[in-house]
This record gives C-alpha cells, sequence and structure tokens, in this order.
C-alpha cells in the first residue's frame, strides 16, 4: 500500500481531515514532493517544525497549507544563514507563530514573519533587540509584518536582565510614559495564549504612536516567576 492509499485509509476510518502536521526529523531528508501529493486529501492550518531547516526545504513545507493558521519552530541551530532561512516564509499570513529556543541575540526573524501574534522564546537577553523592534514599528512606512502585527510577545530568563534594561529599551523613543500600573490589562483573545496572561511583576507599561498613521500600541514589560515578558500589543 502506497503512503498516499495508507492515509487515505486513515482519513476515511477517523474522518480526520485537518490534522495537526509535525516534522520530527530534518526536512532535507524527506521527499517534500511525494508527501505533499500523499497528504493532498487532507486541509493543513497547524504545522510544528521541531528541527531548523534550510529556506528550501522550509520554503517547501510551507505549500503543505491550504488554510495557514499556526506555525511552531523550534530554532535550534546557529550555523546558517538566517537571511536565507527567512526568506522560505514567502509572504505566507499566518495567525500565530511561535519561535522556541530563538538562537541570536538580534531579531532577524520577526520581520520575514506576517503574523498576527507573534511569540519568541529568546535563548538570549539583549534590551537593544527589543529597542529596534519598537523603532522599527514606531517609524516604518507600510509594510507586510506591521501591517498584519496585533501582538509580539517575547520571553526570556530573569536572570540574564542587566541593571540598565529599561533604559536601553525605551532609548531614543518618544513616548508618553504612563503611570506604573499593577492590574490586570487586556491581552489579544485567541487559542493558545495562556502564556500572555501571567504577570504576577508589572516592570513598566507606556504607550507609542507610529510616526507615519498615527496608529497607538502599548508596550508591557513584566515578569513571571524567572521569565521576563516583552509585549506590544497593537491598537490598546
Amino acid at each position: 500500500m502506497s503512503l498516499k492509499a495508507f492515509l487515505e485509509h486513515l482519513r476515511t476510518i477517523y474522518g480526520c481531515n485537518t490534522p495537526n502536521l509535525m516534522f520530527r526529523e530534518e526536512l532535507e531528508s524527506l521527499d517534500m514532493i511525494e508527501l505533499k501529493d500523499a497528504m493532498s486529501g487532507f486541509q493543513i492550518s497547524n504545522m510544528t517544525i521541531l528541527n531548523t531547516v534550510t529556506s528550501d526545504s522550509f520554503s517547501k513545507a510551507l505549500d503543505f497549507y491550504t488554510s495557514p493558521k499556526r506555525m511552531i519552530l523550534a530554532v535550534n541551530r546557529r550555523d546558517f544563514p538566517f537571511s536565507e532561512f527567512n526568506s522560505g516564509f514567502k509572504g505566507k499570513q499566518f495567525e500565530i507563530v511561535k519561535v522556541m529556543e530563538y538562537p541570536l541575540e538580534q531579531l532577524q526573524l520577526f520581520r520575514s514573519v506576517i503574523s498576527k501574534y507573534i511569540e519568541i522564546d529568546c535563548l538570549f537577553c539583549n534590551p537593544w533587540m527589543f529597542n529596534l523592534v519598537l523603532k522599527d514599528w514606531i517609524n516604518g512606512e507600510g509594510s507586510a509584518w506591521r501591517d498584519h502585527l496585533e501582538a509580539l510577545y517575547l520571553r526570556f530568563n530573569k536572570s540574564h536582565l542587566p541593571d540598565n534594561y529599561e533604559e536601553v529599551i525605551i532609548d531614543g523613543i518618544e513616548f508618553q510614559r504612563e503611570s506604573l500600573q499593577k492590574q490586570p490589562y487586556d491581552v489579544p483573545h485567541f487559542d493558545d495564549n495562556e502564556f500572555w496572561e501571567l504577570s504576577n511583576e508589572m516592570h513598566a507599561r507606556f504607550g507609542i504612536r507610529r510616526v507615519t498613521d498615527g496608529k497607538k500600541a502599548t508596550v508591557i514589560l513584566d515578569s513571571f516567576k524567572n521569565s521576563f515578558y516583552f509585549k506590544l500589543i497593537i491598537g490598546h
């Protein structure tokens, strides 16, 4: 029995038309054309890739999507050009993208991701990259990631936080600072958003306004246990 016939048999038995697709191994070792043909009867909207891949194979993996919703990606290597890997997203739009164990101190990835909600777990704590994210959003003109983004969420280990992190994050940014607040705040509502609501210490909260069109956003710096969170929520 061919792989396509086997998968069609499973689909018929269990009535599963919209499975989640997970790649646990390197995509380069798979015949993506054959696999895509075998899964042509399914509607794939959620995908998990647990091993870092090249731009070409990642691009082919995205071809499985018929209705892109959620992408979970484990970036667990540092030894390839991220500029090439980033191009693998090739303009696809998502509801939510989660990146686990992002290994670099510069956020080269987020400009390539077109998603309403982006979550990135950062292995390195570099407040300058948060500063650059804010400046890019404030000063940037129309681009796909800015226009589509509703919330950006970055998380890293609190113990790696430098003493002057707050000054670095807001350096060179004009904003109207709100008073320190510890009451609950609105978070985006979507499936699997439990981490957005975790907070037991508010460090800072302020509003920013985009130069080009006046759109507003709220920046929240808070923490929960050993994790520190940077949250950019558009339109709040």
